[in-house]
């Protein structure tokens, strides 16, 4: 008996992304295997992102848009989307950045070929402002082909290569993320990042080492300005490593390695703007050096420094043959 064919639902929270929302619309519209629901949800927007999505919908019965009367943030909006889905595997993007050609293709094949997993996910590309590629994402690669990972194996990889689950490329079974009581939003701006690594964990997950989708770099960003927040980001630290060690929910579920490498990936990540605000302040190219040394040697250890090696691997050949971005790349705010 052939199995069911399993549904897709694209959901898009927006926020005064009236510039970059086309991009993202038009790069959904594009792929090769559409959605079976696209859900925008925009969050009391002030500029004129509601008038440029609300043009899409009228053009495009697959859109479905919805218009919150008061900001209620993101992790909110995202609730809110999860809860109005109804497809078997859930995609949420960020009105701000795109998907690339074959996303969709790719991760419900894999999902649908392994339907036991819990997430799949994908490289993904950092672009500027003006949707310019600057290469890849920093973060794991757990595998150099497309992969199933099992459960137990997700652990060992995990402490081997780091955490490589990108937001922006993650399709998930909403059956699962239900299961699993939805967002925690004590969590803030990690609220995905921990959902994809319990789902992976508890179930196992797919994995492609190519770029399918791209992050914008953006100060006004969520996940930018939260990390810009020292008192946030510490806060979600704390949450994050209580749930990890010591939650009964999760009991057992992160090995106790991983979580000591990944605060300390965390901690890099909340220091390095600062030592770079201080190079571009006047100090030295060898006091860069020497404290830039001194926060590696803090923050990253072996074998996950080495092993970055993959990704660096990745990263180059993505510079010298980058991807292609498709359709709606590079117009940002076209109508």
């Amino acid at each position: 008996m052939q199995a069911k064919t399993r549904t897709l639902s694209v959901v898009m929270p927006c926020f005064n992304h009236g510039a970059f929302v086309s991009q993202a619309i038009e790069s959904v519209l594009s792929q090769s295997r559409l959605p079976d629901e696209f859900i925008i949800l925009d969050d009391a927007s002030t500029d004129d992102s509601a008038a440029v999505i609300e043009a899409y919908a009228r053009r495009h019965a697959l859109i479905r848009f919805e218009r919150q009367g008061v900001n209620r943030g993101a992790v909110k909006t995202l609730t809110t989307l999860m809860e109005r889905a109804k497809g078997d595997i859930v995609y949420a993007g960020g009105a701000d950045d795109f998907v690339l050609p074959g996303l969709f293709e790719t991760g419900m094949g894999m999902l649908e070929a392994h339907p036991q997993a819990g997430v799949f996910s994908a490289l993904s590309l950092v672009v500027d402002r003006d949707g310019h590629a600057e290469g890849l994402l920093p973060g794991g690669v757990p595998a150099m082909r497309p992969a199933w990972i099992p459960p137990d194996e997700v652990k060992r990889r995990l402490c081997l290569y780091g955490g490589w689950f990108m937001g922006n490329t993650a399709l998930y079974p909403r059956e699962y993320f239900l299961r699993e009581g939805g967002y925690l939003p004590a969590l803030g701006a990690f609220v995905d990042g921990f959902m994809y690594h319990v789902l992976a964990l508890r179930h196992g997950a797919c994995f492609v080492p190519q770029p399918l989708a791209a992050w914008r770099r953006l100060e006004t960003g969520y996940s930018s300005a939260t990390a810009a927040s020292q008192e946030k980001m510490s806060a979600i630290l704390r949450e994050s490593e209580r749930l990890m060690r010591e939650a009964p929910e999760y009991a057992g579920l992160f090995p106790a390695r991983y979580v000591d490498d990944w605060l300390k990936r965390q901690q890099y990540w909340m220091e390095a703007p600062a030592l770079r605000r201080q190079a571009a302040g006047g100090l030295s190219a060898m006091g860069y050096a020497l404290a830039w040394l001194r926060l590696q040697g803090r923050c990253f250890t072996w074998p996950a420094t080495p092993l970055m090696a993959r990704w660096a691997l990745r990263h180059a050949a993505c510079l010298l043959s980058p991807p292609r971005l498709g359709s709606g790349a590079g117009r940002p705010g076209a109508a």
